[in-house]
């Protein structure tokens, strides 16, 4: 597994290699989006409730923050999905996951 920005990947990664490209880019809503990636340990003494009333004590484990807006959102994906274009095989297949108000 990787967890870079993808301009450092993209270049490193052989072209024609890949059969199924899926990419999942910021979505441009204008709003900053905050992620958490969270560790989570049995403990019957814990407020989090999960699956058949089992209860859980979360860890943070890592937190980030990003402004997701852009001016030039087409000239932010273009150089990616050029990119991704000549990393698929002759029969590969690229998934582009956008934001209903962006897709068109």
């Amino acid at each position: 597994m990787l967890e870079a920005d993808c301009a450092d990947v993209l270049v490193r990664l052989p072209e024609g290699a890949f059969e199924l490209i899926y990419i999942d880019p910021p979505f441009n809503t204008g709003s900053e989006r905050r992620l958490q990636s969270v560790t989570a340990a049995r403990d019957e003494q814990a407020a989090r409730v999960g699956f058949g009333g089992r209860r859980y004590r979360t860890h943070v484990r890592a937190e980030m923050a990003y402004p997701d807006r852009f001016d030039d959102y087409a000239g932010f994906l273009e150089p990616k999905l050029a990119r991704a274009r000549e990393l698929l095989a002759a029969e590969g297949t690229l998934y582009v996951h956008l934001d209903y108000r962006e897709a068109h």
